[in-house]
């Protein structure tokens, strides 16, 4: 469910425009995937070339849309599971592609953060602490320059562990964070879930009365079934919501 939220009037001219992020985004896309991405199968070099080409103009998209709602001072509140559909994203692809395509989702979540800090809100939901106390099934995250690791439980029955890192990019000025992750590892032996693919954006934007944090997120690990897939669509919300209302918390210590 999505809320508008209609802010106080805001007399700044922005440094990072709609389009400079939009620029930006395609400008630091990844042209390499990790050496693990063809353990899935047989995944041509051409369908690794389109689907980052996808998903990285898919960012560019709702990026540049969420930037430009903060800075007509509107912000949304909501979540939204979708899982691909293979005739979009890879119409040609082999039977192979087109089955890795049909586990391959996204996650998008929007939050409107009332009397708080920008520089405040990304340290916090950037810190271990928060990372592991707070997000779904984490319990180990570490940052090491622009690379970033994160272990997790897993659910059970479900989804094995993970353990992946990623390299990330900021874009930013004094209203505006734009944090750009991709995945460059991760640990593919049997105790562990295969993590094939995953980009994510998140962008912090400082409000009048607050702070709007934007996030999506690609992802592609194991094959998932309609069970599964039912099952992270209808937990979306509220763990979604729960991750909005403890980052607030947060914030006021």
């Amino acid at each position: 469910m999505f809320c508008l939220f209609l802010l106080s009037s805001l007399s700044t001219t922005f440094a990072l425009t709609p389009s400079s992020v939009y620029s930006w985004i395609g400008q630091h896309a990844p042209t390499e995937h990790a050496k693990f991405f063809h353990d899935y199968g047989n995944l041509s070099e051409s369908f690794h070339t389109d689907l980052l080409k996808w998903s990285n103009t898919q960012l560019k998209r709702s990026t540049k849309a969420a930037i430009t709602l903060h800075q007509t001072e509107q912000c949304t509140e909501g979540a939204l599971f979708k899982s691909m559909s293979p005739a979009k994203v890879a119409p040609n692809g082999s039977d192979t592609e087109q089955q890795f395509v049909e586990s391959l989702f996204l996650i998008e979540s929007s939050y409107c953060l009332p009397n708080v800090d920008l520089q405040k809100t990304y340290d916090v939901f950037m810190s271990t602490d928060f990372r592991i106390n707070v997000m779904p099934q984490v319990i180990g995250f570490t940052k090491s320059g622009n690379t970033s690791c994160v272990q997790s439980s897993g659910v059970t029955g479900i989804l094995l562990p993970s353990e992946y890192c990623t390299t990330n990019r900021i874009f930013q000025d004094q209203h505006n964070i734009v944090f750009y992750s991709s995945l460059s590892s991760a640990k593919t032996d049997a105790e562990h879930q295969p993590l094939y693919f995953r980009e994510e954006i998140i962008l912090f934007s400082q409000m009048p009365t607050g702070v709007a944090v934007y996030r999506a997120t690609f992802s592609r690990s194991q094959d998932l079934g309609m069970t599964t897939k039912y099952l992270l669509r209808n937990t979306v919300d509220s763990s979604q919501a729960k991750i909005r209302d403890e980052l607030y918390q947060w914030i006021q210590k």
